[in-house]
């Protein structure tokens, strides 16, 4: 799933594909745990083609930042002290969706 959705983000972000923050933001935000688990990766995709970009294509991560890592906090804190496979899986995505968010290329 997340390798298809980092594709269609090469192509359509963000002129074609213009509800792509509300679409993963309501992911994340649904009670059942795929759908949240599947928004976490596509989160991670979207995250991951802005990752090294330039100052201009960052913006676009900001503003998925700004829209989203609240939420994201939110399950980290429902979340932290289950021991399951499935919440140890979500943190570590949410972590690394962090970590790409403030990963900056030479420029």
């Amino acid at each position: 799933l997340e390798e298809v959705v980092f594709y269609i983000c090469v192509i359509d972000l963000p002129n074609v594909w213009k509800t792509y923050i509300k679409e993963i933001s309501e992911m994340i935000a649904n009670e059942n745990e795929w759908n949240v688990f599947g928004g976490l990766c596509s989160l991670r995709a979207v995250v991951k083609k802005y990752e090294y970009g330039d100052k201009e294509s960052r913006k676009n991560l900001d503003i998925i930042s700004s829209s989203v890592f609240p939420k994201l906090e939110t399950i980290l804190s429902q979340i932290q002290d289950l021991k399951t496979e499935e919440s140890l899986r979500a943190q570590h995505i949410i972590v690394e969706i962090i970590k790409r968010s403030n990963s900056y290329g030479v420029n």
